[in-house]
């Protein structure tokens, strides 16, 4: 009989332990972000230029009004700046590609890739090669085609294009 009380002290308490164990930390679970999750969203946020501030990230993971892009969370303002860019490079970017492969040589484009670190912008880098009046057709082009600011004429040094000769460049603003 004895034996029998200390078992069923032994399986109540081994019960009540792990029940209030996975309730407390399921809670903490869902008031505190893990720290792969925090991670995750600054490591995000870095690579889209957006605030990496710790404090910061963790208000908005801990916000219940945040918004959410891809499991990764936002405030309403970065939510309105991720879908533009995003909805840049659904509709827009791909007109702009066609555009200037039709115009300018493949050989002659030395880089094009969206800048997200700097306000989504498109980046295109044209080899010295290329006529000037080729580039300005294709710049009024793509101004005409695009719904985002206009394009920014730059010239680039082969130190800054790290030896890859990308000028002129024409930098476009998303």
């Amino acid at each position: 009989m004895r034996l029998i009380n200390h078992l069923l002290v032994f399986f109540v308490t081994f019960f009540l332990f792990f029940t209030s164990t996975s309730f407390v930390m399921a809670s903490e679970i869902n008031r505190n972000p893990t720290q792969m999750e925090l991670e995750k969203n600054i490591k995000l946020r870095k690579t889209l230029g957006f605030d990496i501030n710790r404090n910061h990230v963790l208000s908005i993971l801990n916000d219940e009004n945040k918004e959410e892009r891809f499991s990764y969370g936002f405030t309403k303002e970065e939510a309105k700046e991720f879908d533009r860019r995003m909805k840049f490079q659904k509709d827009e970017v791909p007109k702009i590609k066609q555009k200037v492969f039709e115009k300018i040589n493949e050989n002659n484009i030395g880089s094009f890739y969206i800048d997200q670190k700097n306000n989504g912008k498109l980046i295109l880098g044209i080899t010295v090669g290329t006529p000037k009046s080729t580039i300005e057709k294709i710049k009024k082009e793509i101004n005409e085609l695009t719904t985002e600011s206009e394009c920014v004429w730059q010239n680039k040094s082969a130190e800054l294009c790290k030896g890859k000769m990308q000028s002129p460049a024409l930098n476009f603003c998303a």
